[in-house]
């Protein structure tokens, strides 16, 4: 319906997320009913036709907002709502043991309290003899008292409805007919269980369906896509402005125009690639050692060098070293293994004139 409404107005949110949907919960008036509220219009426009305008987060755009092509905002629009409703339902579905145990503790302790409640209104209250000399018209209050906190399992379902839905009317009800001390109860509950415990429990909630949709493989999968292309598509664009030629190569000299640039630097720097020593990095990009660089070679080579060293390319170095390890020491006993077998010889001279004898051991 919010977007509904939107779209009716003309206008286009384009950052529908999950953290952009707010859920409004009554605090003063406790008649009204939870609604959903959209918030974080800092991107929206009023046109509806825009091209290649990627926006908000990218695992929620649409595949056309990163072609250069017009596309339907409005169509964008429920896209990001389709995935919003997807994340939701993933979360749903894995979240059932964080469900189960936050209905276990909340009934514990409201059942713990409501047990309680029972005990001292049975106590001071519902007696026979306050029932009997009850007039007609505090007969009837008697009766609502009853229906509030006569049992335990009526009890039980109002400590529910003060602790998740109307707290005023029980509250008043029990500080009119019992004491003014159950004012302080009352409180006291709702500012614990009732705001805490439940603010713990929302909290938790929130964690954990944040925790499934980052791990659904579906969402994985389509934010590492959004992400290689967004690194093909800005590496395309710097390749395109260093390549002054038009030749769709680089040389040195054209590469080395980053230097000349600080703001340039800065951005790959953001990108986590060093860019201190410009001739060795060329030397890394130049994938075929032919001298240039393609936008192929710009796009992959990057990829691979930006940021700190991953784990499969330290495995893979170790891996390498081992097998030269190896190989050197095959090549070592080789060598042992052949000056082992062959004769050793002792040159000797003799004692008198003559030529040198060698003695064959």
């Amino acid at each position: 319906m919010g977007i509904g409404y939107l779209h009716g107005k003309g206008i286009v949110h384009r950052d529908l997320k999950s953290l952009n949907v707010l859920l409004k919960t009554p605090i003063l008036d406790e008649q009204s009913e939870p609604h959903l509220k959209l918030c974080d219009f800092g991107m929206s426009t009023l046109s509806r036709f825009c091209r290649r305008e990627p926006r908000g987060k990218a695992v929620y755009s649409a595949p056309e907002m990163h072609l250069d092509i017009v596309y339907d905002a409005f169509l964008t629009d429920a896209f990001a709502l389709g995935v919003v409703l997807y994340v939701m339902a993933t979360a749903i579905r894995g979240m059932g043991k964080v469900l189960a145990w936050a209905i276990a503790l909340l009934s514990i302790m409201l059942m713990s309290e409501a047990l309680f409640l029972t005990q001292v209104l049975n106590m001071v209250y519902f007696t026979d003899s306050t029932a009997a000399t009850l007039s007609p018209e505090r007969l009837v209050v008697y009766h609502q008292m009853f229906e509030f906190f006569g049992t335990f399992t009526r009890c039980a379902l109002t400590m529910f409805e003060l602790t998740l839905a109307n707290w005023p009317p029980a509250t008043r009800l029990l500080a009119e007919e019992v004491s003014e001390w159950f004012m302080v109860f009352c409180l006291v509950h709702k500012l614990t269980i009732g705001f805490a415990v439940i603010g713990v429990i929302n909290g938790v909630f929130m964690q954990e369906t944040f925790n499934v949709a980052s791990t659904d493989d579906d969402i994985m999968v389509r934010r590492k896509r959004q992400a290689a292309s967004t690194h093909t598509r800005k590496m395309v664009s710097l390749f395109s402005h260093l390549d002054v030629s038009e030749d769709g190569e680089l040389d040195f000299e054209e590469f080395q125009a980053i230097t000349k640039s600080p703001w340039v630097q800065a951005w790959l720097s953001s990108m986590e690639l060093d860019t201190d020593d410009m001739e060795f990095l060329f030397s890394l990009l130049d994938e075929d050692g032919n001298g240039t660089i393609n936008a192929q070679e710009m796009v992959t080579g990057v990829r691979k060098l930006k940021g700190t060293a991953k784990e499969i390319d330290i495995q893979r170095i170790l891996h390498q070293v081992r097998l030269l390890t190896n190989t050197a020491d095959e090549d070592a006993r080789h060598l042992a293994r052949k000056v082992a077998t062959q004769p050793r010889q002792f040159p000797v001279s003799p004692s008198s004139g003559g030529a040198a004898v060698l003695l064959h051991v």
